[in-house]
Order: structure tokens, then C-alpha cells, then sequence
């Protein structure tokens, strides 16, 4: 479902009036830099679909097996940690300070357990 709103919404507005095998590695260059400017967790989504469908051009005949993809060699914009994971130390802090918490708050200490 997300891939079908990626090739709608992305990559039919960027690439769709070019044949397959007119798209250009420049191109897709330039198309990914403008929309990792604004989303670039997106356009290394969307870069996957495309990847994707050109390589399943060349498998299914579309296109020939020498037939290069545009999207090798680009590189994915980096996104920032999400989250972290817990050291020993701060599971140790964390733990202490539960324990230490008053009772008012006993169901949510348990819930955090």
C-alpha cells in the first residue's frame, strides 16, 4: 500500500512521461535531492521503490539485462536516531529510581517495570 503511494504521489509526478529505460542516473539524482530537502525519509523510501522497479523491468524483459539502474550508487539521506537503547548504567539509575518512587504512583512504576 505504501509502495502504490510512492509510485502515485512521487514517482509518477517526477518520472512518469519518461519511458523506463529513458530514466537517467542525473535525473534521479536531481529528483531525490530536491524532495530529501523537504522529506528525506521519503525520498529514501520512494528511491527504494524506484530501485525496485527498474530492477524488476530488467528481470521481467522490459527491459535488457545490461540496462543500468539509475539508482545505484546513491547514496540514502541519514535521519537522525529515533531513539536509544539503555546502557547497564542508566537501567541501573532507571531501576533505582523506581524503587525509590512514593506508592501514589505504584501502578505506574509497575507499568514501567
Amino acid at each position: 500500500m505504501a509502495n502504490r503511494k510512492y509510485l502515485k504521489n512521487t514517482l509518477l509526478p517526477a518520472f512518469g512521461r519518461l519511458p523506463l529505460g529513458e530514466v537517467r542516473a542525473v535525473t534521479v539524482q536531481r529528483w531525490f535531492h530536491r524532495y530529501g530537502e523537504t522529506s528525506p525519509g521519503g525520498a529514501n523510501r520512494a528511491l527504494a521503490v524506484l530501485r525496485d522497479i527498474i530492477n524488476r523491468a530488467v528481470e521481467w524483459g522490459a527491459l535488457p539485462p545490461t540496462h543500468p539502474n539509475p539508482c545505484k550508487g546513491i547514496k540514502r539521506h541519514r535521519r537522525p536516531p529515533r531513539g536509544r537503547l539503555l546502557n547497564p548504567e542508566a537501567i541501573a539509575r532507571l531501576w533505582s529510581a523506581l524503587e525509590a518512587e512514593p506508592t501514589e504512583h505504584r501502578t505506574s512504576v509497575d507499568a514501567i517495570r
